[in-house]
């Protein structure tokens, strides 16, 4: 079992400078282990190792759910004619206005069932 800390990183950046810097996050990184490093080019004093970017679990959980939220709300409302367009038919559809009152348009063309 490791204890999280702060690393020392030491790292030669793309235009071949020798950094040796303490990681901006904390790692379970030891002694010796080797692992890419993230730095800033305009201050590559500030890294930190790459396995450590993604953050933790909690922004793919909050991603999935985000996800699941989005695909059942669509089914949810999807042929109920509620929102901006409201249903349709061969010639037309019901446009609501700000006021709340609705007005058919015609369907562009190849938009229409009878097309």
């Amino acid at each position: 079992m490791r204890a999280n800390q702060w690393p020392v990183l030491v790292f030669t950046t793309l235009e071949g400078r020798e950094i040796t810097t303490e990681a901006a996050v904390t790692s379970g990184l030891g002694a010796g282990d080797e692992t890419e490093v993230l730095y800033d080019p305009q201050d590559p004093t500030t890294a930190m190792p790459a396995g450590n970017a993604g953050g933790s679990y909690g922004g793919i959980v909050f991603g999935l759910i985000a996800v699941v939220m989005g695909v059942a709300f669509f089914i949810a409302f999807q042929g109920t004619g509620s929102g901006f367009w409201d249903g349709g038919s061969e010639s037309g559809y019901e446009i609501q206005r700000p006021d709340g009152s609705f007005d058919t348009i015609d369907c562009p063309p190849g938009m229409g069932s009878g097309d």
